[in-house]
């Protein structure tokens, strides 16, 4: 009998002594998960949003509110608050969205950022660029960055309309305002308001 007691009571020092390490680690913020535990955590809900939405990420940091929809292809990007992607969407290495942008159907980024309220709402590439605030990018228009030998720069300024199956030849900037018409090929700067 005394063993058995014995036991009972080492027991609940160990539970107790358990319980006090949790406090302390909710106190510090920590909440008691090692960063193995936390990565193994996060990868699990990674796997468990790919599962149910056909979305596929990996190095993403998405911030609260971000609307993902089915099947988009994420890696190496950064989704600010407020950010609507999708569905069929991809966001290549270096693809910083700043809040309230749009990126619809069939929409590649690559190693551009798109300031506030940017929309390019389908069947667009944006590549090695930045974007100003409110421009629309309209379906079809594409940054044309690589030039056989070296990829370059597009810059667009702030609400800037590009429209339909317009080809930015890079290295070219667009001011602020501007307006593109649709079908065109732009290889010289634009200036604002134009």
């Amino acid at each position: 009998r005394n063993g058995q007691g014995q036991r009972r009571r080492h027991r609940c020092e160990h539970q107790s002594l358990r319980q006090q390490g949790r406090e302390q680690a909710r106190a510090s913020g920590t909440d008691g998960r090692t960063q193995r535990q936390f990565t193994a955590a996060l990868a699990e809900q990674r796997e468990w949003l790919a599962a149910r939405s056909g979305a596929w990420t990996t190095l993403v940091a998405v911030d609260d509110g971000v609307h993902i929809m089915a099947n988009c292809h994420f890696e190496g990007a950064v989704t600010r608050k407020g950010v609507r992607a999708g569905p069929f969407a991809r966001l290549r290495p270096g693809t910083h969205l700043w809040p309230k942008v749009k990126i619809g159907n069939f929409v590649e980024v690559k190693n551009s950022l798109l300031h506030e309220g940017v929309k390019a709402n389908h069947l667009a590439y944006i590549g090695d660029a930045e974007i100003g605030a409110g421009t629309n990018f309209s379906c079809g228009a594409i940054t044309v960055n690589y030039d056989g030998f070296d990829k370059h720069k597009t810059i667009v300024g702030e609400n800037a309309m590009i429209g339909s199956n317009v080809s930015l030849v890079a290295p070219v900037t667009i001011g602020h305002g501007a307006f593109i018409a649709a079908g065109s090929t732009i290889t010289k700067d634009v200036a604002p308001d134009a």
